[in-house]
């Protein structure tokens, strides 16, 4: 609205663009006109999604979603849209009052819409700013915020090797049933101070993983080629290898030492 205020502006400007006495001078104004036309053309003629956030900066938004004529509990899919992702959760609702579903890491741009898919139950959403959600990061454990691994975020761990022995070591990622592939990719770079660096990439099925509970899944990622030998200080960094930006149903990343 204020672009059309600024725009009218303009036209009026150019419409009286001198006076001169009592005479009134007028310029020609057609291709004023015609810009003004074009941006109002180009203007929404609808107002923007109530299931849709558009974020201005990085910021975290807690979805919540109210469902109308809820008798009792069931399981609805809740679908995301954001840029060229389409995530997944499977959430239980209950009753008529607000719930929330998720807390979504949004980038500067990001427009996020949310949804149900195949459901006949009346929907509504509300992206609210509630803070930053509290998550685990530490030497050996690296938490994501609303479940969500972006392609650019690489987990950064540390590993003190104070035994002996050699040891072997296998990355642990966490899952929730948001997780819907078959396969997870990843790439592992192990860096040490005299080791130098070893890097490899990882295919792992999902269907190895080990049951948690009703929702949680283990996944463990074998390295059997690598063997830690000397004491001290080693670093890994790891990051997701999919086309996606974004992986939906991360809960965290860490690693594990065995004796060989």
């Amino acid at each position: 609205m204020r672009r059309l205020f600024l725009l009218f502006g303009v036209l009026l400007s150019t419409l009286i663009s001198a006076q001169e006495g009592d005479t009134l001078l007028i310029r020609p104004v057609d291709s004023t006109v015609n810009v003004f036309l074009a941006v109002l053309d180009s203007l929404p003629t609808e107002p923007f999604s109530p299931n849709c956030h558009a974020a201005f900066g990085p910021e975290e938004r807690s979805i919540y979603l109210r469902c109308s004529k809820t008798q009792e509990a069931q399981d609805v899919v809740v679908q995301y849209s954001i840029g060229r992702d389409t995530l997944f959760d499977l959430v239980t609702v209950s009753d008529t009052g607000w719930m929330l579903v998720k807390n979504f890491p949004l980038l500067a741009d990001d427009t996020l819409c949310a949804s149900l898919l195949d459901s006949t139950i009346d929907a509504e959403w509300s992206f609210r700013r509630e803070g930053i959600e509290p998550v685990v990061q530490n030497e050996d454990f690296r938490e994501f915020t609303g479940d969500i691994w972006y392609y650019k975020d690489v987990a950064l761990l540390r590993i003190e090797k104070t035994r002996d022995y050699p040891e072997k070591m296998n990355i642990v990622v966490g899952l929730q049933r948001g997780f819907d592939l078959d396969r997870l990719f990843l790439k592992v770079k192990l860096i040490h101070p005299t080791e130098g660096v070893k890097e490899v990439e990882k295919e792992v099925r999902v269907a190895d993983a080990d049951e948690l509970g009703k929702t949680d899944r283990l996944l463990r990622v074998y390295i059997p080629e690598w063997t830690l030998t000397e004491k001290g200080r080693y670093f890994l960094r790891i990051s997701h290898q999919h086309y996606a930006d974004r992986l939906n149903g991360i809960d965290f990343v860490s690693y594990e030492m065995l004796t060989p």
